[in-house]
């Protein structure tokens, strides 16, 4: 009598509709939170960001001083008593000059006749231009612009109370540094810790190098903004040059708001027309110069994101936490690129964010061609699947 086939055991994947459903609603769930909990969130992320660029400093401190409060503290102090002896002259040239808000509105629209009245009648005989409908946009630009900055101002008291709620944040990540990074790589298995912490290591390299790559790019650019606008004439050139600079932290749409005021303020008290299209032209070409020459040698490929992924981050920043989540965009997006690059099924992702997309654009049809690299491998399961072998 001949024996019965020896049974096998047969691994086969299959798509789980619960494990996808699983995901959405943790996606939903995160979303939402983010969105409510805005409050909280905001200080802890700017916290986490400026813990990581002054750690260096408190281990300079730690080699001297064996106290590690007095090493924060004085950390805190080297970075902010420059800062805040910068903001305290900024704050009282900016007063003075939005003391007149008003005035400067009624100012605004009388030099944006004059030079209204100047182009239309050089470009009257082209027929290509309504004066009313031109002066009537310009006037709303004016308003609107002016309207943004007293919101800004009037909602100072909010800023200040976030802005000790990340310092006081910041302290602690900073004293309890050693514990909350044990803390978290003692989440995961024993074999991985060692590559968390390399991961760590970088996250924290990536958000320094941002972080210092753009305050140098802020300097350089507010001292040859201030050298241009002093030579075009322009009243209060540091003021306004470093205000511009100081606005490049909101990547994009900071760069035009930085040159639309110097010129909305040199249409409002210049006396002549050429002053406010020399700013136009010269800030043009500093921007040009920003983008293609400084920022990429200051900051070099510390985010390595490419512009349409930057693009996509900025409007998601700041639908999600307005103005602050534009400015937290980039080093956001930059960390998520590492932490994907990590992971393998999100591989593929690191790739697409990453500003190496066009020259590594293969990779996507080769090396990351694999089953393992597909998000798909997420929601598959293995089923036991009993067969006979001959």
């Amino acid at each position: 009598m001949k024996n019965p086939p020896a049974q096998t055991e047969v691994n086969k994947p299959y798509f789980s509709v619960q494990r996808l459903a699983y995901f959405m609603i943790i996606i939903t769930l995160f979303t939402y939170f983010v969105i409510t909990a805005k409050a909280i969130l905001l200080p802890l992320t700017f916290a986490v960001l400026f813990a990581f660029m002054l750690k260096p400093l408190v281990h300079f401190f730690e080699r001297y001083i064996k106290i590690d409060f007095l090493s924060i503290i004085l950390s805190f102090l080297t970075v902010l008593i420059p800062v805040t002896g910068i903001l305290l002259v900024f704050s009282i040239q900016v007063a003075e000059v939005f003391q007149g808000l008003p005035t400067i509105g009624d100012e605004l629209k009388e030099g944006v006749d004059k030079v209204m009245s100047y182009l239309y009648i050089k470009g009257r005989e082209t027929g290509l231009m309504d004066r009313s409908q031109i002066n009537s946009s310009i006037n709303d630009l004016i308003d609107g612009t002016v309207g943004f900055v007293q919101t800004g101002l009037s909602s100072t008291p909010g800023i200040v109370l976030n802005l000790f709620l990340t310092i006081l944040y910041t302290y602690f990540f900073l004293y309890y540094r050693t514990g909350i990074k044990n803390f978290f790589i003692a989440q995961f298995r024993i074999d991985a810790q060692e590559e968390v912490t390399f991961t760590l290591q970088k996250i924290q390299s990536v958000a320094q190098k941002y972080l210092f790559g753009l305050g140098l790019v802020m300097l350089i650019m507010g001292t040859l903004n201030s050298i241009g606008l002093f030579f075009i004439g322009i009243e209060r050139p540091i003021l306004w040059g470093f205000l511009a600079a100081l606005l490049t932290i909101i990547p994009y749409a900071g760069t035009i708001i930085g040159g639309l005021l110097p010129f909305l303020y040199a249409v409002a008290t210049a006396g002549t027309v050429w002053q406010p299209i020399a700013v136009i032209i010269y800030y043009s070409v500093i921007q040009g110069i920003e983008g293609n020459l400084i920022t990429p040698k200051v900051v070099g490929d510390s985010v390595s994101i490419n512009p349409m992924a930057a693009v996509i981050a900025l409007i998601v920043g700041g639908y999600l936490w307005g103005v602050a989540g534009v400015i937290l965009a980039l080093p956001i997006i930059a960390i998520i690129r590492i932490i994907c690059g990590e992971v393998d099924w999100l591989k593929p992702f690191a790739l697409l964010m990453s500003s190496q997309l066009y020259d590594k654009e293969n990779k996507f049809s080769n090396s990351l061609n694999k089953e393992r690299f597909r998000l798909s491998s997420v929601f598959r399961v293995r089923t036991r699947i009993f067969g006979t072998r001959k």
